[in-house]
């Protein structure tokens, strides 16, 4: 019995360091299974790899900056004002006024009075302005004065004018030779369109509220 036990024990001290070395000798499926886990755990890591490194080299390569517009300066706020300063503001042809003197014409609007911008002229200069009254009709007669001294064209300091069939008035005034402000006011009802001539130097312009 002794040495049919120490004969078994021998047999089972060989068997065991062979079962524990080599686990899966008797399974080749789990073998091949757990290669193919491996190939794709290292292929995984290989892309990971890559596309980290690609990610690197983008990160660090220098962008292409274009050297023909590098010297070019943003324009600065004060170029923008100017731009818009120099822009003319648009005029309401329903309401600008047409001013010939001496075969030069000036459009001007007037203001919510009704008031247009004063024109330097010379003495004695003859003026031809083409008002709009769009509210008349045509054929009305619209009331005109000469303020401060020059004749209209009846040779008269106070007259009145036809509207025509664009409902505007046509006037014909001649400055005096005295140095000063010469005024032409036309009304209809409660509202008037005033022309302002200055004859000599040119002054300072009263700013109106």
């Amino acid at each position: 019995m002794a040495g049919a036990g120490q004969g078994s024990g021998a047999a089972t001290g060989r068997a065991g360091p062979h079962h524990f070395l080599f686990p899966m000798t008797n399974h080749p499926q789990r073998v091949l299974r757990s290669a193919a886990v491996a190939a794709v755990i290292l292929a995984i890591g290989a892309i990971a790899w890559w596309k980290s490194a690609q990610h690197r080299t983008a990160s660090s390569t220098p962008l292409a900056v274009d050297s023909s517009r590098a010297s070019e300066s943003p324009p600065s706020a004060a170029t923008n004002i100017a731009q818009k300063q120099d822009a003319p503001a648009p005029i309401d042809e329903t309401r600008a006024a047409r001013i010939t003197i001496a075969g030069t014409a000036h459009v001007l609007a007037p203001n919510v009075r009704g008031e247009f911008p004063r024109l330097i002229v010379p003495a004695s200069a003859t003026i031809t302005a083409t008002v709009p009254f769009a509210g008349a009709e045509p054929g009305e007669a619209i009331p005109v004065q000469a303020e401060d001294g020059g004749l209209l064209q009846d040779a008269a300091a106070i007259g009145s004018v036809a509207v025509d069939n664009d409902h505007k008035v046509t006037i014909s005034y001649q400055v005096s030779a005295n140095d000063g402000m010469h005024r032409i006011t036309l009304r209809r009802g409660g509202e008037s369109r005033v022309l302002e001539f200055w004859v000599g130097a040119e002054t300072p312009v009263l700013v109106r509220n």
